[in-house]
């Protein structure tokens, strides 16, 4: 029994196409909680050379998910977000005087408590994610402080729904 060739079942190109065809384009990704892989449907336009399409000569890019489920890549998020959001933060003035930055004496709310529904701690963790993953940070100005005259709050807004928006005529730009 031991010299008998083991038969294998491989899927062609075709067997492959046929698959893709059955799901209208899209692949379920549904694959084990906490594995790294994402769930849901995804195009299947990445995997089109499997189907005879010439393979991409560029990476393809990837999506959030994929990248924060590389276990180095999302442990060096988290490790590089706690050690900034475990800071403070703080508003600093020159002085000239003296020749350093000194610490004003009333610190601003959106410094000391940005956005009341969490802790400074949890919104600075947020906000380097932001840095980390997407370049940028996103918040509307809060109503102002009757005290100060400075925003109250900070209203996080998710940086992947934010877009910069080009006027083609007059080249002018805004975001939505």
């Amino acid at each position: 029994m031991a010299d008998e060739p083991l038969e294998v079942d491989r899927a062609s190109r075709a067997d492959v196409a046929r698959k893709l065809a059955g799901t209208g384009g899209l692949r379920a990704a549904g694959m084990i909680a906490g594995t790294g892989w994402s769930s849901g449907l995804s195009s299947g336009a990445p995997y089109t050379f499997l189907t005879g399409d010439p393979y991409p000569n560029t990476p393809l890019p990837a999506t959030e998910l994929e990248a924060m489920g590389l276990p180095p890549f999302g442990r060096g998020v988290a490790l590089l977000a706690n050690a900034i959001a475990g800071t403070t933060w703080r508003a600093m003035r020159w002085n000239p005087a003296t020749g350093v930055n000194e610490r004003i004496p009333d610190q601003p709310a959106i410094l000391t408590d940005p956005y009341p529904l969490t802790t400074p701690w949890h919104y600075r963790w947020a906000a380097v994610e932001d840095l980390i993953l997407y370049g940028n940070h996103f918040a509307l100005c809060g109503p102002a402080a009757t005290q100060t005259n400075r925003a109250s709050m900070l209203l996080p807004l998710p940086a992947h729904d934010v877009w910069l928006i080009v006027d083609p005529e007059s080249g002018a730009w805004t975001w939505a």
